[in-house]
């Protein structure tokens, strides 16, 4: 059983799409789509890292995050000297506090590192080379869903967050359909329909 589609002369008098035109009305759906996806890709920030300064010593990092605010599909741009500095993802609050650099997640030292922020999480990043992380080059990065209020909550407080923003964090990650999966599914069903209606 396949689909009809009609279209409307001013007549009211109701003609079937041809073949024809159903492709190009298949097309024309599948591009828009594709673009939809493609501009909410484009529409994430880049956020460089100690702002114009970069990741350096002498950057104020913990007030420049709490005047950023993050949300998921964002990245962070980490701009420094290579061979001097490094960047390491430290695995806890407590490893980001005590500077713990033996707990790292990851470690990246190209002098030009991205990273992208891919779920509502805080994360903790610090300088690898030796006392830099003491003197201050560290950074907690705090990130929410889409919907999250533009009120940021990366800054530089040393208390731990409450159970509340930690739930939160989890129930939007939770209730979060990346945009890109409702794309791909608009445009899977766009597929088997103009398909289903070459077959006819």
């Amino acid at each position: 059983m396949g689909f009809i589609i009609y279209k409307y002369k001013l007549t009211q008098r109701e003609v079937p799409l041809s073949q024809g035109e159903m492709e190009r009305m298949c097309w024309v759906m599948l591009v828009l789509l594709l673009g939809a996806l493609f501009s909410k890709e484009a529409s994430a920030a880049q956020h460089v890292v100690g702002g114009s300064q970069g990741w350096v010593e002498s950057a104020d990092l913990n007030s420049w995050a709490s005047g950023e605010t993050f949300k998921v599909g964002d990245q962070l741009v980490f701009k420094y000297s290579s061979g001097l500095h490094s960047v390491v993802e430290l695995a806890s609050e407590s490893a980001y506090k005590n500077c713990d650099l033996g707990t790292s997640l990851n470690s990246l030292s190209t002098g030009n590192d991205v990273v992208k922020l891919d779920k509502p999480s805080t994360r903790y990043f610090a300088c690898g080379t030796i006392g830099h992380c003491g003197q201050g080059m560290k950074v907690k990065i705090t990130t929410f869903s889409g919907s999250a209020p533009s009120t940021p909550a990366a800054g530089s407080s040393s208390s731990t967050p409450s159970t509340s923003s930690k739930s939160a964090s989890t129930s939007g990650a939770s209730a979060i359909i990346p945009f890109a999966s409702i794309v791909a599914l608009l445009a899977i069903s766009l597929v088997y329909i103009c398909i289903e209606h070459v077959k006819i």
